[in-house]
């Protein structure tokens, strides 16, 4: 059997456009686009059906607590947004179809399970009085170079193992969401790989670069912080970048409107940080 010549033009031309259409949704794909996997367990002790999902994200929303905390770290806050919380009274979907009664609530526990090259992180700022006031909060926390979110992230049960054993899964089913270890305290260990890895001047071979992501796989490093300068209805944003290139990679500058000035990296991390911005710690050594 023999297709007409024509067929087949405009069958491989059709194919062309669709492979063309995946590269440019890659192309236009956002760097700070991931992935959160989201798991419900019910907790009846007859029961404990579990119901994972996943949700798309680009920025994550950080809240402060509401005590003002001097020792108050980035960690912290990291570490309450991926606690795991009970939803008292609601029902899984296995016990809602048995119409069990009374429910015995829901566990959620989220974490990431599929991480971007670029960590926006937000920190919600504007607070609201017993009387409606509305208020700007300005509690400064400290902030880290580098973070390792590996702790925060989702994996399955057989690569709990390999995780032990230090080799990265490729794929995160179980979450590891809401340890109470420091984060923080990773940081030096992080900060000194990577600066291994930063005299490097190239790749030798394919097990190299393996290796090297497997590294950094889950370690980003501070790029920008956002601040906002007046109230919470008002104001001005200004924003700390980090120079561009191996050679500015340590300099740092403060931007506001035409006005780009150097400064030093005690005054960005003293800033009253609005928005975080960590780049995967691979990426940074181009």
């Amino acid at each position: 059997l023999f297709l007409p010549v024509h067929f087949c033009f405009r069958f491989s031309i059709n194919e062309i456009l669709f492979q063309s259409a995946i590269a440019n949704e890659k192309l236009l794909k956002p760097p700070c686009l991931g992935l959160l996997a989201v798991q419900l367990r019910c907790c009846r002790e007859d029961c404990f059906y579990k119901k994972i999902r996943e949700e798309k994200f680009c920025v994550l929303s950080l809240s402060l607590p509401k005590s003002p905390n001097p020792l108050l770290t980035f960690s912290n806050l990291l570490e309450k947004y991926f606690a795991a919380e009970y939803i008292q009274g609601a029902s899984c979907d296995r016990c809602l179809e048995r119409k069990e009664n009374p429910s015995g609530g829901l566990m959620k526990k989220q974490g990431f399970c599929k991480l971007p090259s670029l960590l926006i992180f937000r920190i919600e700022r504007v607070g609201f009085s017993p009387n409606g006031y509305v208020f700007k909060r300005t509690e400064r926390f400290l902030f880290p170079e580098f973070i390792d979110v590996r702790e925060y992230c989702f994996f399955s049960e057989q690569n709990k193992a390999k995780q032990t054993k230090g080799s990265l899964p490729n794929s995160c089913f179980r979450v590891l969401g809401g340890s109470t270890s420091n984060a923080v305290s990773s940081v030096p260990k992080v900060k000194q790989q990577w600066q291994q890895v930063a005299q490097l001047s190239s790749i030798k071979s394919r097990t190299d670069f393996y290796e090297y992501d497997n590294i950094f796989k889950y370690k980003y490093q501070l790029r920008a912080v956002s601040v906002h300068i007046g109230q919470a209805d008002s104001g001005h944003f200004i924003t700390y970048r980090r120079g561009i290139g191996v050679q500015n990679r340590s300099v740092w500058y403060k931007t506001s409107d035409t006005e780009v000035m150097p400064v030093t990296f005690a005054e960005v991390t003293s800033s009253e940080a609005y928005m975080l911005f960590y780049d995967r710690a691979l990426t940074t050594l181009n």
